[in-house]
């Protein structure tokens, strides 16, 4: 969820649930969290509410899970993918949430690929 939905839901301004989390902690038993590290970056979108960071990073696992292994898609071709979904982020956007969660680039799944098919 983003600081700016839950000031939607509450009616809030975005400034105001913002202060409100400001310097304020959360303790459990696993340690002690940052109460605005709950929040996502929200990507904001021509038509729609923001959509957060996480869902992003979830279509773009989503799309290379099912891309050809022998041409897999660029960044680039992520980007219009996502544009397609009304989410217009930038190339080194997806480039850096690919990386994020631990995907290599369309170079290196090719290689790979080529290599478990014996090419």
């Amino acid at each position: 969820m983003t600081m700016e939905m839950l000031a939607t839901t509450l009616d809030m301004n975005v400034s105001t649930v913002s202060r409100a989390v400001q310097g304020k902690y959360i303790k459990y038993m696993g340690g002690t969290v940052e109460l605005k590290r709950l929040f996502t970056a929200g990507i904001g979108r021509e038509q729609g509410a923001p959509i957060s960071a996480v869902l992003v990073k979830h279509m773009i696992q989503e799309f290379i899970r099912s891309e050809d292994a022998q041409h897999p898609l660029s960044d680039e071709s992520l980007c219009q993918a996502l544009n397609t979904k009304n989410i217009h982020i930038s190339r080194r956007t997806v480039a850096k949430y690919r990386a994020e969660i631990g995907i290599d680039s369309a170079s290196r799944r090719r290689a790979k690929s080529a290599l478990h098919q014996g090419v």
